[in-house]
């Protein structure tokens, strides 16, 4: 199991434990996995549809509208998938910074 683990490590560089959930998905079948990824645009598209996204990953969607500002361009967002331009984003962790060191 380890071993078939491993093999993934230069084809999906996330963590052995989340290799190993990806692996249990496609019934241990490598070349599946494999074939499923290429069908992706990126990693991380795969690893959010296939329910594995690795930890502190920032996901960047093609242009859209923010549903904050409603202002046109890319938008950012985390595991959660909550999505917002980087002004918005900027706006509210300097706002949650200010609240923490409030106290």
């Amino acid at each position: 199991m380890t071993s078939t683990v491993s093999k993934l490590e230069p084809i999906i560089p996330i963590t052995p434990e989340q290799r190993q959930l990806l692996l249990l998905k496609f019934s241990w079948d490598i070349e599946s996995l494999k074939n499923s990824l290429q069908e992706y645009a990126n990693t991380n598209s795969f690893l959010i549809e296939n329910g594995v996204c690795p930890k502190n990953n920032v996901s960047v969607i093609k242009s859209s509208e923010c549903e904050i500002c409603c202002s046109p361009g890319k938008l950012l967002g985390l595991r959660c998938q909550h999505m917002a331009c980087f002004n918005c984003w900027t706006k509210y962790l300097a706002a949650k910074i200010e609240m923490v060191s409030a106290f």
